[in-house]
């Protein structure tokens, strides 16, 4: 067939090797929508010449024996190796990274390192983000006169650091304890006690 309608350059097919059968069709489907049909209406018929040769018989990946390296994904069985013989570059692709994939992270997830090699040919969230820790699972002790954060507070890398999970009392800081606490006056936790408002 030829690259346009009744125009263009002439393709050329090679069949994979082991291949027996030759389907010819036309693709149609109502008004070019969903599943293939409407073939009633097609009229007409295909003229078809074969030349078959015997010459080189090109090699599909699925039937060789490259097996790709780690970091790289498999190309689909039928691609036609471009010689007699498959090469890894035939047949394998270098998987992409985080940093050149289009995947965000939602809230409470930080990205990981660009250079993050992805599972598949395609990135996804598993792949690049990763779920933030929490003070509540983290490890990290408040010094006496520090406040500690709430243990759902979430640090903002890997490992949390200290100023993550734990709050020097300033001013402001102290009135906003003042709301939360109400009535109940004392904050034993953090060592500090408020009067009478």
């Amino acid at each position: 067939g030829r690259t346009g309608d009744g125009e263009g350059a002439t393709q050329v097919f090679y069949a994979p090797s082991g291949a027996a059968t030759l389907y010819l069709g036309i693709a149609d489907a109502p008004r070019y929508q969903g599943d293939p049909g409407a073939f009633e209406d097609n009229r007409g018929n295909f003229t078809v010449s074969v030349n078959i040769s015997y010459g080189i018989v090109y090699q599909t990946c699925g039937n060789s024996s490259v097996r790709c390296l780690s970091g790289y994904f498999a190309n689909h069985a039928g691609t036609v190796c471009s010689s007699t013989t498959c090469t890894h570059s035939d047949c394998c692709t270098v998987l992409p990274t985080c940093g050149n994939s289009s995947v965000r992270c939602l809230s409470g997830f930080f990205a990981n390192d660009a250079g993050t090699v992805c599972s598949s040919k395609t990135c996804t969230r598993s792949d690049c983000c990763t779920v933030s820790p929490t003070c509540g699972s983290s490890g990290v002790r408040c010094l006496s006169e520090f406040i500690t954060n709430d243990p759902r507070t979430m640090c903002s890398s890997t490992t949390c650091a200290y100023s993550d999970c734990c709050t020097a009392p300033g001013e402001e800081h102290v009135q906003h304890l003042k709301v939360l606490v109400g009535a109940d006056r004392n904050i034993y936790g953090a060592g500090l006690s408020f009067g009478p408002a």
